[in-house]
């Protein structure tokens, strides 16, 4: 599951799709989801990965080290 908002450009990696309240970088989720394009400044679930948005840079390196692929450790 994905985390994201309109406002940003950058989609999160949520951190547990059975409980979604927060990123793998710590942020905050609206346990709401939408699978359509909307309007948001809060970050909100989507099942999808957000078409035209890139992986936030700190959700990619941590899911990096927890799938031991990290190329920097």
């Amino acid at each position: 599951m994905y985390a994201t908002s309109s406002s940003i450009g950058v989609f999160h990696l949520v951190i547990d799709a059975a409980n979604p309240t927060s990123t793998l970088c710590g942020l905050r989720v609206v346990p709401i989801v939408i699978d359509r394009p909307a309007t948001s400044e809060t970050l909100y679930l989507t099942s999808t990965k957000p078409a035209g948005s890139v992986l936030c840079r700190e959700c990619r390196s941590i899911d990096q080290r927890e799938r031991g692929d990290d190329p920097s450790a």
